[in-house]
Parts: C-alpha cells; structure tokens; sequence
C-alpha cells in the first residue's frame, strides 16, 4: 500500500466537499489502484488528504492521467 498526503490552506470547507464530489464522479472510476481516502479541513482552514493507494506505480499513474489533470486545472490551486 502507498499513502500520499496532500496539505494546504482553504478558505471553503464546503469548496473542498465539492471538490472531492466531482473527483470521485470524474475521476476515480478510471483511478486503477486507488483504495479509499480521509480527510477534512481544521478550524484555522488547513485541509488534509489522505489517499490510498495499491502501490506507489498506482499513485503516480493516477497523477500522470488526463482525467487528474483536467480536474486539478478546475478544483486545484
């Protein structure tokens, strides 16, 4: 199993929840690998992930997909 975290500053818990909505609508039906995930915003706004995934070659092929980054190019930072 590999674990990637991913930390940062929101300033819309609710943003975050529809953020992770539309990932798993768009994205994670073609994620091979990924095993669930984790998180929530603190009340200073910092966000923490937790996601899971088979092995470490899984989490990478998720990142490198087209699907990933278009999402990113809406939902990230």
């Amino acid at each position: 199993m590999f674990v990637q975290i991913i930390q940062g500053a929101v300033s819309s818990p609710d943003a975050v929840r529809v953020a992770g909505e539309s990932w798993a609508a768009q994205v994670r039906p073609v994620a091979d690998g990924f095993l669930g995930s984790t998180g929530g915003v603190a009340a200073d706004g910092t966000a923490i992930l937790v996601a899971r995934f088979a092995d470490r070659a899984a989490a990478e092929a998720n990142n490198a997909r087209p699907e990933q980054t278009a999402w990113f190019e809406v939902h990230g930072a």
